[in-house]
């Protein structure tokens, strides 16, 4: 596998905590743009397109649990679906 240096301006105090973050999970800075670049290409696109998204919100998240947790609990009620 041939491979390049890519080089990138980022605020120094930021690299630092990405260097720690990543060390701290087992890996390295580089191991981790690797791994986002392959799973860009290979997904086609950005893998943090979700995050802004507000399904994934603390308050919907939690809205969701509840539901969860009262459809296990048997405290459901069926109804037909109505056309808006």
């Amino acid at each position: 596998m041939n491979q390049t240096i890519m080089n990138i301006n980022i605020d120094y105090n930021d690299m630092m905590l990405f260097e720690n973050f990543c060390k701290s999970k087992g890996t390295n800075v580089s191991a981790v743009i690797g791994n986002f670049i392959k799973n860009i290409l290979h997904e086609q696109k950005l893998s943090f397109d979700d995050i802004d998204d507000p399904f994934y919100s603390d308050v919907n998240m939690s809205v969701l649990r509840r539901s969860i947790e009262a459809a296990e609990a048997g405290n459901v009620t069926q109804h037909d679906l109505i056309e808006v």
